[in-house]
């Protein structure tokens, strides 16, 4: 049950993360052209 509830709390912590890890990529690109 805690792994559960600690990963309901990480999850969207993560999917912030993926979220700017994204922009940041999507940011490398458009420099790269």
């Amino acid at each position: 049950a805690k792994s559960m509830i600690t990963a309901e709390k990480v999850l969207p912590l993560c999917q912030s993360c993926w979220l700017l890890v994204d922009s940041l990529v999507d940011i490398k690109e458009l420099q790269e052209f």
